[in-house]
């Protein structure tokens, strides 16, 4: 039986995308988002890592 986390978190895997460090610019692979809702969300620079979804980064080429 999975938790809830695991089920939200496979609900919105589907979005894609990356983390990514807003002060030093590191970016991460997203991995299993149920356990980041469950274990707590990476840090990078002693800050919470953003979540960059694939279509925000699509966005982003299409802008530069």
């Amino acid at each position: 039986m999975t938790d809830i986390h695991d089920r939200i978190g496979s609900e919105l895997q589907g979005f894609g995308g990356h983390l990514e460090c807003q002060t030093c610019g590191r970016v991460a692979s997203l991995g299993n988002v149920g356990g980041k809702l469950r274990d707590g969300w990476p840090k990078c620079c002693g800050y919470t890592m953003r979540w960059v979804t694939q279509r925000q980064l699509d966005e982003r080429e299409v802008s530069s």
